[in-house]
């Protein structure tokens, strides 16, 4: 795909069954983020409030891929709710968890911070730190081409709003 136009893109019937890592009992979809040379996937839902990684034998290929057996459950940061979005910085080696903590502002996004101490390896995954960027609902999180971190969001019902909380 050499011209990124959505209007060139094409459906290419690839599938990949998760259920047996994340049951259909989420509320939302499930959160996902790729490698940026497109062989692993990271999959995280909120029924099990876990990170599942995935093989894929051909990179960006959804139909060669396959469940590595490596997971990391998030629960003992964030066992309300969580956003089912994930994001790993360039380098593997910081994972970032959006959720929700009923005891800040009465309800409010935040994000967990993990040192993965194998690049790209979830399983050695350790919690670092908790951020509050001041947004309700956090919808997503992007690395902006100065490899900023932003994070986009609702400060309140009826604003989106965009903050960038550090670089990387």
């Amino acid at each position: 795909w050499t011209n990124p136009d959505i209007g060139n893109a094409s459906y290419d019937n690839a599938t990949l069954d998760i259920s047996s890592q994340e049951p259909s009992t989420s509320q939302n979809g499930p959160g996902i983020f790729f490698k940026p040379d497109g062989t692993k996937l990271y999959v995280i839902g909120d029924a099990n409030k876990t990170v599942y990684q995935y093989t894929l034998s051909t990179a960006w290929d959804l139909s060669t891929a396959s469940y590595a057996s490596i997971s990391f459950s998030v629960t003992s940061q964030n066992n309300q709710k969580i956003r089912p979005t994930l994001f790993v910085d360039p380098t593997g080696v910081h994972m970032y968890v959006l959720g929700f903590d009923i005891n800040i502002f009465s309800g409010s996004g935040v994000i967990y911070q993990y040192s993965l101490s194998t690049a790209w390896n979830v399983s050695t995954a350790s919690y670092d730190s908790k951020m509050s960027p001041h947004l309700c609902y956090i919808l997503g999180v992007f690395l902006t081409a100065n490899k900023s971190l932003n994070f986009v969001g609702f400060p309140t019902i009826r604003e989106i709003a965009t903050q960038t909380l550090l670089s990387c």
